[in-house]
C-alpha cells in the first residue's frame, strides 16, 4: 500500500491520478469507459536477459502478459528495509511512465534516470522522485491524445 501511495503521488505532482484495481489481468478492450488501463505483475524473479540492476521492465508494444513486470524478488532485497515500499513505488511509477509515454528513454535526473543513485534514494525517504520537464510534456502529449479525460487505472497481480 506505501508503494502505491508513492505511484499515486508522483502522478499527482504530474497533475494525473491513478486508480489502483487488486485483481487479474484486464482483458481487451484496453480503453475502458473509466480511462485508461495498464496491467502490472510481480515476478518473483527477473528474465535472465535483464539486466542485473534491474527493477522492473516495460512491455512497450508487445503486452502478452502485463504492461509493467516489477522483480519483486530484487526490489524485496534492498539493504534498506525501511526505504524498500518507497522505491518499490518510485519503481512502479518509473515503469508506468514507460507504458504511458511509449518510448524507451530515460532522462539525465529524477524519477525517469537509468539508474539511481544514493542521493536519489535519500530523496526517496521525503517523497517521490520529481518528474523531469521532458517527461511531463511526453506525459502530457499522450494524454492530449487520449480519448477519455478520466484516470488511468492500473490492475496489479
Amino acid at each position: 500500500m506505501r508503494a502505491q501511495r508513492v505511484a499515486t503521488a508522483a502522478f499527482a505532482a504530474a497533475g494525473i491520478e491513478l486508480r489502483w484495481v487488486k485483481g487479474q489481468r484486464l482483458e481487451e478492450p484496453r480503453k475502458v469507459a473509466s480511462g485508461e488501463v495498464l496491467t502490472v505483475v510481480f515476478d518473483l524473479s527477473a528474465p535472465a536477459q535483464a539486466s542485473l540492476h534491474a527493477f522492473a521492465r516495460t512491455m512497450l508494444g508487445d503486452r502478452a502478459d502485463g504492461d509493467v513486470h516489477v522483480f519483486y524478488g530484487r526490489v524485496s532485497r534492498f539493504p534498506d528495509k525501511v526505504l524498500m515500499p518507497e522505491v518499490l513505488g518510485n519503481v512502479l511509477a518509473h515503469e508506468l511512465t514507460h507504458a504511458l509515454q511509449g518510448v524507451a528513454r530515460h532522462s539525465s535526473e529524477g524519477l525517469m534516470k537509468a539508474d539511481w543513485e544514493i542521493p536519489d534514494y535519500q530523496k526517496m525517504s521525503r517523497g517521490p522522485l520529481a518528474f523531469a520537464a521532458v517527461d511531463l510534456e511526453l506525459l502530457r502529449a499522450h494524454f492530449n491524445k487520449a480519448v477519455s479525460p478520466e484516470p488511468a487505472l492500473v490492475a496489479a497481480r
